[in-house]
């Protein structure tokens, strides 16, 4: 072979070896973001973070960027405190006048479940002065709403304890104030998910839930 053919063949060789490796490197940055790392272009949303290109999520969060709500999830009603309720039905007081004196109500909290099921309070409040009342674990909390109930109606009442006072006559107890809630509108608060408290309102009275979550 001519040495002039000689070098245009070593050429050539050199020429495509140089090109191929350029191809290979160009796939490879192609299939590895971030030049070999696979979290270089991911973007975790919610506090998650990446690893290894998959975003790992905070409670309460999925999707393949933690970009999705986790729902699947049960609410304890750890607390209630509740203001603003009716002092007087009908002009007159939640307890019958007996023995010529009158009584104000005596409250207690119920919570109804989508099935017509219902928990009730262990303790209440006699003869309660229109102040703000607060329900705490010894009235027999948590609450727990189950994660197939948290996109169902639930109700939450203040009922009147009858015939506790020397002032009632032996009666029914009395539904004071009802709100109806589906629990998941108040969870699902763009900015503001699964919230330490929710506030329900109904009239002048005003209910404040103290919850946590369990995944």
């Amino acid at each position: 072979m001519k040495p002039t053919n000689f070098l245009i063949v070593v050429f050539l060789s050199l020429l495509f070896i140089s090109c191929q490796k350029e191809n290979e490197e160009d796939s490879n940055s192609f299939n590895l973001p971030g030049n070999g790392d696979p979290c270089g272009s991911i973007e975790c949303l919610n506090g998650g973070y990446c690893d290894n290109g998959t975003c790992i999520c905070p409670q309460g969060f999925t999707g393949v960027n933690c970009g999705e709500l986790d729902l699947n999830v049960s609410i304890r009603i750890n607390s209630i405190s509740v203001s603003g309720y009716p002092q007087t039905v009908g002009g007159n007081a939640w307890d019958d006048p007996f023995f010529g004196s009158s009584s104000t109500a005596d409250p207690y909290w119920r919570i109804v479940r989508p099935n017509g099921n219902s928990s009730e309070s262990t303790t209440y409040f006699p003869n309660a002065n229109g102040g703000t009342l607060y329900f705490g674990p010894s009235s027999g909390l948590p609450f727990t709403i189950f994660s197939s109930d948290v996109d169902n109606s639930h109700t939450i009442q203040l009922i009147d304890l009858d015939d506790i006072d020397a002032s009632d006559i032996a009666s029914a107890d009395d539904v004071m104030v009802s709100k109806v809630f589906v629990p998941e509108i108040y969870i699902d608060d763009p900015g503001n998910e699964f919230p330490s408290s929710i506030t329900l309102t109904s009239g002048s009275t005003t209910f404040v839930l103290g919850l946590s979550y369990v995944w």
